[in-house]
């Protein structure tokens, strides 16, 4: 009974002694930390924050045409869409509303459009203290792009022509 009670006190005064031993060296080591709001590491290209509602920066116009595919699919179901057919006969978008609280930044809205009006942005400092102000509609997530990123299917390949005999 003993000997059980020092080696147990043998072993305490051990582990506090490595415990000690790491924090005193690395008390000494140059730090690793950033300072975050004034240095942001770079992000992954593929990374999936926030994402922006795509207009075109020449003519203002929405990329969105209203197909509801984006609010199928939504796991969640955070997006909200209201559309009304135009005189012209084309589907025009009232209003498009998500809570980015809600969200989960699946991407799935993204790659199921059919002509890329929606794209994930690199903003990931969305947190506020008010939970309304996590409402966002078209206008608070628009972003002109010069270049829409419009879905174009691959052209076919060209048949070869077999030789001729």
């Amino acid at each position: 009974p003993t000997g059980q009670y020092f080696k147990n006190l043998i072993d305490g005064v051990l582990a506090i002694y490595r415990g000690m031993r790491l924090t005193l060296i690395y008390m000494f080591k140059p730090k690793v930390s950033e300072i975050y709001p004034d240095v942001k590491r770079p992000l992954p290209q593929r990374f999936r924050g926030r994402f922006a509602f795509l207009y075109d920066k020449e003519d203002g116009n929405m990329l969105c045409i209203g197909c509801y595919a984006c609010v199928k699919v939504c796991p969640p179901q955070t997006i909200v869409m209201e559309t009304h057919k135009g005189e012209d006969k084309k589907i025009k978008v009232d209003s498009y509303d998500i809570n980015i609280g809600e969200c989960i930044s699946c991407a799935n809205c993204v790659e199921v459009c059919p002509v890329g009006a929606l794209e994930m942005t690199h903003e990931f400092e969305t947190a506020t203290f008010e939970q309304n102000e996590l409402l966002y509609d078209m206008h608070m997530l628009a972003k002109y792009v010069e270049k829409p990123n419009m879905y174009l299917p691959p052209e076919p390949a060209k048949a070869a022509k077999a030789p001729k005999k």
